[in-house]
């Protein structure tokens, strides 16, 4: 700084740092830049912002997805066969509750929410069936399965549940 120069006082806003000579652009305002002239290849252009969007970028894509998101699904024989010969357990009793776990339990749940991803994957599956699904309810069977099954099951579970 020589005698001519005034004093900078810090500045009260964030720094922001160009391409360039940082202190160019954390002069104050109508301070001029010290130091050899910047010369930019893109004016006006923020090293801050595209550093950070580089740095928030290169985050995500480090980012692993989680197991239950990127392995391969069993397929409903593989779940059967792991109820009948899968290591889990020797015990009679343990394998014959684990096999009907199988059959009451993760395979109508597999199939359940296999369906209803096959069937939210595209907007036209989903739009049709829940067309078709509206038009089924003014049939009157469908009416009477809605009053007298859906209705007091879902009422059942969340009395149950809540």
């Amino acid at each position: 700084m020589t005698a001519t120069q005034p004093a900078r006082r810090p500045s009260p806003h964030p720094t922001i740092v160009t391409d360039g000579d940082p202190a160019a652009c954390n002069a104050g305002p109508g301070t001029p830049p010290s130091g050899p002239p910047v010369q930019e290849k893109r004016p006006g252009r923020l090293h801050f912002a595209i550093t950070v969007g580089k740095q928030t970028w290169e985050w995500l894509q480090r980012i692993e997805p989680p197991v239950l998101l990127a392995d391969r699904q069993p397929a409903v024989e593989e779940i059967r066969a792991y109820a009948h010969q899968s290591a889990y357990t020797n015990n009679g009793a343990l394998r014959a509750l684990g096999i009907a776990w199988c059959y009451t339990v993760a395979i109508p749940v597999l199939v359940t929410s296999r369906l209803f991803a096959w069937v939210c994957e595209r907007p036209v599956r989903f739009f049709i069936t829940a067309a078709t699904v509206k038009l089924l309810t003014f049939l009157p069977p469908a009416g009477w399965v809605a009053d007298h099954l859906i209705t007091p099951a879902i009422t059942g579970a969340l009395h149950l549940f809540l």
